[in-house]
């Protein structure tokens, strides 16, 4: 039902402004923004009902006008996580305290220029080039009471299997960097208030850092990764959600 509300909230408004449409495109009417100003815009997925900020990096994402038809675009997030685990057994004859701490950070910018052009009063369609980076760590210090061990570079996972020890690793750190080239469009319902979509053609070179262990105290048997990593992708790409935004 809210689906079904959604789309035809949106018919509505998207008919009756194209209705507006048919008026000259002029500096009175236009409601596009213009010289000077500046945007801050998040996406929606109302289909999966999820509310995101801009972008596959979660970023907030501002642009400022430096004329009438181009627009400097930075989108930028600073994500932190720490999580505190302390598993406890005090029966038995091996009674155990387990403590771990994990942390991760995630910085990104990308940063880049668009190119608008005339459409409509209220239609802005654009094309730009950003380029974008990424850098993530990670940690993980498991202390049983006996042995502290650290691992740098990311999250450790133990599975047991045929009565071994088989570890793996999550949260990998990292550090990316690319090129995307953008085409979208800005609709604005009402004066500095406009919906949007984007597609790009995106390139990226993602290298894995490496996962490095300490241990002070008597450990257990355990691995000593010692691998690199990376991953490169070059393609089109959908940005998922819808994008809300207005004027300053």
């Amino acid at each position: 039902m809210n689906k079904i509300f959604f789309i035809a909230l949106s018919l509505h408004v998207m008919c009756n402004a194209f209705g507006q449409d048919s008026l000259k495109v002029s500096p009175e009417n236009d409601l596009k923004a213009t010289y000077d100003e500046l945007t801050l815009e998040l996406n929606i997925n109302p289909f999966n009902g999820e509310l995101s900020l801009n972008n596959v990096l979660n970023q907030i994402k501002l642009r400022y006008f430096i004329s009438n038809d181009l627009a400097i675009r930075v989108g930028f997030n600073i994500n932190s996580t720490k999580i505190d685990i302390t598993t406890t057994n005090p029966y038995g004859t091996n009674p155990y305290t387990l403590e771990e701490n994990k942390k991760t950070s995630l910085l990104g910018l990308n940063a880049g220029i668009e190119k608008h052009f005339l459409g409509t009063r209220r239609l802005s369609p654009y094309v730009g080039v950003e380029l974008a980076i990424a850098n993530k760590s990670s940690s993980h210090i498991i202390n049983d009471g006996s042995t502290e061990t650290t691992i740098e570079g990311a999250w450790r996972t133990v599975s047991l299997v045929n009565n071994s020890f088989v570890y793996g690793y999550e949260e990998k750190a990292y550090f990316q960097y690319g090129v995307n080239l953008i085409g979208g469009f800005d609709f604005y319902v009402a004066k500095h208030f406009f919906l949007g979509y984007e597609i790009a053609f995106e390139f990226f070179n993602k290298e894995y850092k490496g996962v490095d262990i300490t241990t002070v105290g008597t450990p257990f048997p355990q691995d000593n990764p010692d691998s690199k990593e990376t991953e490169f992708s070059l393609g089109p790409n959908l940005l998922n959600g819808i994008r809300i935004g207005y004027v300053f």
